[in-house]
């Protein structure tokens, strides 16, 4: 199964999830369902302050273990699946936070092993 059919499983079974991809630290897109370039700017946008928060942890050793951010559009999660790459998922603003949460967590096993 491809990431892409991945995503498209995860859109079916959380109906307020609008788009997701799977992102390195390096602001290097793995792939995506974004078909808004605005989307796909404002990722690689995120994945720089998550590196400078995941090194400011690193100075008193922790870590990130997920990101919630409400913006007026949209519900935005961030979830680390390695030391290098991140999941983020844009949802509807009012958006089940909890659902995708667990929906992620679900999938967290399936994403470590394709990325090997």
């Amino acid at each position: 199964m491809s990431f892409r059919e991945k995503f498209n499983k995860i859109k079916e079974s959380c109906e307020d999830l609008q788009e997701i991809a799977l992102i390195g630290k390096d602001g290097i897109i793995v792939d995506s369902t974004f078909n808004d370039e605005v989307l796909e700017g404002l990722t690689i946008e995120f994945s720089t302050v998550i590196n400078k928060i995941s090194i400011i942890l690193e100075s008193v050793n922790d870590n990130i273990k997920e990101e919630i951010m409400i913006t007026n559009k949209y519900t935005v999660l961030i979830k680390p699946i390695s030391d290098y790459y991140f999941i983020i998922l844009f949802m509807k603003e009012s958006g089940n936070i909890g659902k995708a949460r667990f929906v992620v967590r679900k999938n967290s096993l399936w994403f470590q092993e394709a990325i090997r």
